[in-house]
């Protein structure tokens, strides 16, 4: 858990200060969905898209006919729709486990629980036996394609071979489009309520064109590539959908206005790197001067070392004494990190709510068929 919780906070993680004095604040971002108390999860297989894709095995022309141009597609309607459905289990099963949270039964024993409600099994009963919390299944809700050729008239000059002078001829360009569409869904059903948590829905639009010559092979244009792709842009969502992630915000420091070159030295400490030395330099001029840009950099130094405590105390105390809208903005915004932070983290602990329940019925035979 500890690791876990080391790794999040250096995702995204750049430099806590760059070339311009400003600091890098981190925090957690909770996931859009409470899995805090179901880290041990199964995945189903992705269900195959059922209906047609609107593909041809023969590609057409567009805006041209020639009887001498012949290009078959790779389209094939079934090897299509189950080698998608297949590269999304893959996709969600591996943009899972890559994130080190979870314990993921994969579709071996998934399947074969699930396949058990046919024989009159408790298939509920069946996923407690092994400690599973919730059961994801995805399913492919749509694929579409469309594919043509299409030409461009250019000009080029040839030479005529009898009267060996150069004139200019038009020819074409041929070029393949290929456009594909994919919706892809996973349910959550939690093991303990057998309920379906939360249904997720992602849609992409795949497009792509190639200048291409005649008889070429359709395997160089694969129409699965462009479904890949669509899948694949889906895979950061779903990461935040489930599992806690690291932010990281820039905040700039307050200028030295009016300049006071007695604190000239924090600003160079904090550009670089040096951010307790910065902040100790920082907090006692403020304590002495009362130079607010001190008291406001003490504070924003504090969240960047994640101590958001410290920083809303400060940033409340500077409010009370001027109404600087730079510093009620900063401490609304270091608020919401902290609160952010803490949820995160209490779902990383296994302390947060869990699943929200809104009493309906589903159960895994209205969501895979059985």
């Amino acid at each position: 858990m500890k690791n876990f919780l080391v790794a999040v906070l250096l995702v995204g993680l750049l430099l806590l200060v760059g070339c311009t004095t400003s600091v890098n604040v981190k925090y957690l971002q909770p996931s859009e969905i409470d899995m805090g108390q179901s880290r041990t999860i199964a995945i189903a297989s992705t269900i195959p898209y059922s209906g047609r894709t609107g593909g041809s095995n023969s590609v057409i022309f567009s805006n041209f006919t020639d009887p001498s141009w012949y290009f078959n597609s790779s389209y094939s309607d079934s090897y299509l729709k189950n080698k998608v459905a297949e590269y999304a289990t893959n996709m969600i099963y591996n943009t899972l486990n890559n994130t080190g949270y979870f314990n993921i039964y994969g579709t071996k024993t998934t399947d074969s629980i699930l396949a058990g409600a046919n024989a009159g099994y408790d298939v509920n009963a069946k996923f407690k036996e092994k400690g599973i919390k919730a059961v994801i299944i995805p399913k492919i809700t749509g694929m579409g394609v469309n594919e043509y050729i299409y030409r461009k008239p250019y000009e080029k000059k040839v030479v005529d071979p009898v009267t060996k002078k150069e004139t200019i001829v038009k020819d074409f360009y041929y070029y393949l489009h290929q456009e594909v569409n994919i919706n892809f869904e996973y349910s959550i059903i939690s093991v303990d309520y057998q309920q379906v948590i939360t249904t997720k829905r992602f849609s992409k639009t795949v497009t792509d064109e190639y200048k291409i010559n005649q008889y070429v092979t359709s395997s160089d244009y694969e129409l699965y590539n462009l479904f890949v792709s669509g899948l694949s842009s889906f895979k950061s969502e779903i990461v935040n959908q489930l599992v806690p992630v690291g932010r990281s915000t820039s905040l700039s420091l307050m200028e030295n206005k009016p300049k006071d070159k007695s604190i000239e030295e924090a600003y160079k400490e904090a550009e670089r790197g040096n951010l307790a030395i910065a902040k100790r330099m920082f907090l006692s001029h403020y304590q002495m001067t009362g130079f607010i840009p001190s008291g406001y950099n003490s504070a924003l130094i504090s969240a960047a070392t994640q101590d958001f405590d410290t920083a809303i105390a400060e940033l409340t105390d500077l409010a009370r004494v001027t109404n600087n809208a730079k510093i009620i903005d900063s401490l609304n915004r270091i608020k919401a990190y902290k609160a952010s932070n803490e949820k995160a983290k209490s779902q990383i602990s296994g302390t947060s709510g869990g699943f929200v329940v809104d009493g309906s019925s589903n159960i895994y035979s209205q969501v895979i068929g059985y």
